[in-house]
C-alpha cells in the first residue's frame, strides 16, 4: 500500500521535530493535534515541577524568642 504523507519539519540549532500526517488531513484535525501535543507537554512540565517542589527542603516557621 502506497501513501502520500506531508511532513512538517522544524529545526533550532541542534534540535529538529517532525510531523507526518496524510496528505489531504483537514487544518482543523491538524490545529487539534498540535493542542493534543502542546496539552502533553505541559502534563510533563508540571509533573516535572510538582517532582521538583516536592524534593525542595522546607523551611521551618522561625520561632518566635519570647524576651520579657
Amino acid at each position: 500500500m502506497l501513501k502520500n504523507l506531508c511532513s512538517f519539519e522544524f529545526i533550532n540549532e541542534k534540535n529538529e521535530c517532525r510531523i507526518q500526517c496524510n496528505n489531504d488531513a483537514p487544518i482543523d484535525f491538524l490545529k487539534e493535534c498540535m493542542f493534543q501535543f502542546q496539552k502533553y507537554l505541559g502534563k510533563i512540565e508540571d509533573e516535572a515541577k510538582a517532582k521538583q517542589e516536592a524534593n525542595k527542603p522546607v523551611d521551618p516557621e522561625p520561632v518566635a524568642e519570647d524576651n520579657e
